[in-house]
């Protein structure tokens, strides 16, 4: 019981400094920037094969799709804190594309590669007609990360209070 707890209370104290940190990137490096950034740009070469468009697109889809196999793999194991924890990270992701995807007019952000590289969302919201609606499309990114947060805390508190057993699997919801 008394693990329950500590991982509970690492899974919200995770939440509570991923939120602390939602709309500060620009000045604040948090823990898992260089992996985040790492797994963006490995998502450009991964999709490079798919025409422009999607190779530009894959860098921010890498870095939300990571996060949610590795989810995956936990949840299907059982491990819900793990899994939580993960929902988090996913949070961190969904702030860090909110972020990018908000200074697609401005083009303010100092991006990875130096001077001359393509700012991915501005590239993207233009070819989609998107352009104008760049805070629309950024607070929709960003409000994604705040249930992100909001699911990992559930998993993990749910996980907290019930016994595993009494759990569902994620096998026995699917099979319903």
């Amino acid at each position: 019981m008394t693990v329950r707890w500590a991982k509970l209370a690492l899974v919200i104290l995770f939440a509570v400094y991923s939120m602390s940190h939602s709309r500060s990137f620009s000045t604040d490096w948090n823990i898992l920037d260089d992996t985040n950034i790492g797994i963006h740009e490995t998502g450009h070469q991964v999709f490079s094969m798919l025409g422009r468009f999607i190779t530009i697109a894959g860098g921010s889809l890498f870095q939300l799709l990571v996060p949610l196999l590795i989810f995956g793999y936990f949840w299907t194991r059982g491990q819900k804190f793990s899994a939580a924890a993960v929902l988090i990270w996913l949070s961190v992701n969904f702030f860090y594309v909110a972020w990018y995807a908000a200074d697609a007019q401005t083009m303010a952000l100092q991006l990875f590669g130096g001077e001359g590289v393509t700012h991915d969302w501005n590239e993207l919201l233009d070819k989609t007609g998107l352009l104008p609606y760049t805070a629309v499309v950024s607070n929709f990114i960003y409000m994604l990360g705040c249930i992100s947060i909001a699911a990992g805390l559930y998993v993990a508190g749910r996980a907290c209070v019930h016994k595993p057993e009494d759990i569902e699997s994620a096998d026995t919801v699917l099979r319903r």
